[in-house]
């Protein structure tokens, strides 16, 4: 409903059962685009996948967000790429040696970050 266009970067090792996963849950036609890794050869936190992801979107990384659940692979590599980044924390440990992130607990409170994020004019948001 907030008129978002979606793309799906996978990590994963094999296209073809990842992309039975997402048809499995029914959900890949929520995505404009999915990149999955094995398909291209290169793997978050490469800069490069998430510029390929983007290029499959026509999208500019500063106009973009970028939500994962990996303080590394997700946030950090799509930071360094120029999105705004979000983590979902609970699957890993945010390490000491990273800033604070801009987090979320699930994805129930996406659209309420969404909303305070683009109201703001600072790149990131610490709630």
């Amino acid at each position: 409903n907030m008129n978002y266009r979606l793309c799906l970067v996978s990590n994963a090792q094999n296209g073809k059962n990842q992309r039975a996963k997402l048809k499995r849950l029914e959900i890949e036609n929520y995505f404009d685009s999915i990149v999955i890794s094995a398909e291209i050869g290169i793997e978050k936190p490469d800069k490069r996948i998430f510029e390929y992801a983007l290029n499959s979107m026509s999208a500019k990384a500063s106009e973009s967000f970028f939500i994962g659940d990996h303080p590394v692979n997700d946030y950090k590599g799509s930071q360094d790429a120029g999105f705004k980044s979000i983590w979902i924390e609970g699957a890993h440990n945010w390490p000491e040696s990273l800033e604070t992130p801009c987090k979320i607990s699930n994805l129930n409170e996406l659209c309420s970050l969404l909303k305070k994020l683009q109201n703001t004019q600072k790149d990131t948001l610490k709630i």
